[in-house]
Parts: structure tokens; C-alpha cells; sequence
């Protein structure tokens, strides 16, 4: 069975605790899940990664402005995954995509959250509505 929840955090960010501990909570909820290293995300090996894929998460902890970064991999998922739904995590808590809808879709996210707990059910909720399962991305 192909993982429900795959995790992953942007370069260079110290996300790595919190999709690790994602993963881990949404296993004990019964789901498949993985963590994914950044490298498994670059243009030329993202297309392993998301076979069998239903949702995607990516964790950014530093993100600032308008994130360049994070809206390319979110492009790269959308064409590899096109009908999955792309979570989002976001830190800092007052990082303005979280309140801007219009920004959310311009880089791509389906769902944008700032905390993990919030992050969790979103995959749970998806998982158990019947989408596919749930990659996470650390970008």
C-alpha cells in the first residue's frame, strides 16, 4: 500500500522535527505515512516520489514574501499529481499567505496551515473522504 502521507521540508528550513512528527501522529491515526527528503523533490526525481500518491504536504518554517521556492514545487506536484489536494504548512503562525486565499492559490496550495495538529486533519479528513493518499513534501 502506498503511503498515505509523505513529509517533506523546504531546503534549508529546520522543518524537519515537525514533519517528522507529523508523520508519526498520522501513522498512530491508522494512515500510511513517510517522510521525504528534500532531494526526492527536485525536478529530476520527483517523478518517483509520487507514485501511488493521493495528497502531498510540504512544510516550510521560513518563509518570507512571496515564496518562488515553494510555488515551483508546488507546480512540480500539481503536474505529477494533478487531482491531489497540496497541504501547506506554514511558520511562522502571522505568515500572511495563511489569511490570503488569493496567495494560497497563487503558489498552488489547496490548504494552508499553521499548526501541526491542523495539518493532521486535514490528511486524516481527506484520507477517510476517500482522496488518494497523502504525500508531504519538505521543500
Amino acid at each position: 500500500m502506498p503511503p498515505h502521507v509523505a513529509a517533506a521540508a523546504a531546503p534549508g528550513t529546520s522543518g524537519l522535527t515537525g514533519v517528522v512528527v507529523g508523520v508519526v501522529i498520522v501513522e498512530q491515526r491508522g494512515l500510511g505515512a513517510r517522510v521525504v527528503p528534500n532531494a526526492a523533490v527536485a525536478r529530476e526525481t520527483i517523478a518517483s516520489l509520487v507514485d501511488g500518491v493521493a495528497m502531498a504536504c510540504v512544510v516550510d518554517v521560513e518563509i518570507r514574501g512571496h515564496p518562488a521556492h515553494l510555488r515551483l514545487l508546488l507546480r512540480r506536484l500539481r503536474a505529477r499529481l494533478p487531482a491531489a489536494p497540496l497541504l501547506v504548512g506554514l511558520w511562522p503562525a502571522d505568515e500572511p499567505m495563511l489569511a490570503d486565499r488569493e496567495l494560497q492559490r497563487e503558489v498552488g496550495a489547496t490548504h494552508c496551515v499553521s499548526t501541526l495538529g491542523g495539518a493532521v486533519t486535514i490528511c486524516v479528513d481527506s484520507a477517510h473522504a476517500g482522496a488518494p493518499a497523502v504525500e508531504t513534501a519538505m521543500t
